[in-house]
């Protein structure tokens, strides 16, 4: 990168009251890509803004819960269906045998057994329609969530960043068994290993202050919609790059799909001019 730091600076951001100013001069001082940098603290505002987007999570009503329950226990719900319609038919047999059966001149009525077997194949025939029903939407919404997926999988090819997004932009609220902040923490990969290659150390110090000072202007709003996240340091952000590191053996594809987002964007065309 040719020129000073001051020039790149008045070109791209110009006010020197921007929180990112202090971190910048310093990366540019260890001979660092401040355009590649730069590009990875956009698209960690844009994975964080889409979470803003998003649509808050609402209270399940009665409808919703009986259709996750359906959705869940559909072999369990069939089997009570059967057993409701056994004995139903059982009592219905019982009642029409004690109401017709027992009089004088039967002979023009259906037979107990005719009955019961009318009443079991029906009530059979409900329960499986219901399962089949069940089952059906149940499948079709599979289908139609794998041909969303498979729609975007193929964009991904022109626009990595969807790629990445769908993989580790994930808007669950952290909680007990869940991880806190993955694109927060894909961004600490990104960030730490370019200072690596560039410089031979992570440097995590730096990249926690790029994480803390992109959020600045939205972290309110951003921890309110997501919920809380801990405070980090450099000692967590090794974890979390650590824990990321072990969680997907194929990490370095993220890094790969990074540099070539960052080389269509327009930030890597103003970098090759300079």
């Amino acid at each position: 990168m040719q020129g000073t730091f001051q020039s790149w600076w008045n070109e791209r951001y110009f006010y020197t009251s921007n929180p990112l100013y202090a971190t910048f001069r310093k990366l540019y001082g260890l001979g660092i890509d401040l355009d590649y940098v730069d590009f990875l603290c956009d698209t960690l505002g844009m994975g964080d803004n889409l979470q803003l987007l998003r649509p808050k999570p609402k209270v399940d009503s009665n409808y919703q819960l009986i259709g996750k329950f359906v959705r869940t226990h559909g072999d369990y719900l069939v089997g009570l269906f059967r057993l409701f319609g056994t004995l139903a038919v059982g009592f219905t047999v019982k009642r029409i045998t004690e109401l017709y059966l027992t009089k004088e001149e039967p002979v023009t009525l259906l037979s107990a057994q005719e009955v019961k077997r009318i009443i079991s194949e029906t009530s059979f025939a409900v329960a499986d329609f219901l399962a089949n029903n069940i089952d059906n939407r149940t499948k079709a919404r599979q289908a139609q969530t794998l041909e969303s997926t498979e729609r975007l999988k193929a964009k991904s090819v022109d626009a990595p960043i969807i790629r990445l997004i769908m993989e580790y932009n994930n808007p669950t609220p952290p909680r007990r068994g869940n991880k806190a902040d993955p694109w927060g923490t894909l961004f600490l990969l990104a960030v730490t290993e370019y200072l690596r290659e560039s410089t031979g150390k992570p440097h995590y110090g730096e990249a926690v202050k790029l994480l803390q000072k992109t959020r600045a202007p939205y972290e309110r709003k951003f921890h309110k919609r997501v919920g809380h996240i801990p405070k980090t340091n450099a000692q967590s952000a090794l974890v979390r790059v650590k824990n990321v590191k072990h969680a997907n053996p194929s990490w370095q594809e993220a890094l790969v799909l990074f540099k070539d987002q960052f080389r269509l964007s327009p930030k890597s065309k103003k970098h090759d001019r300079s």
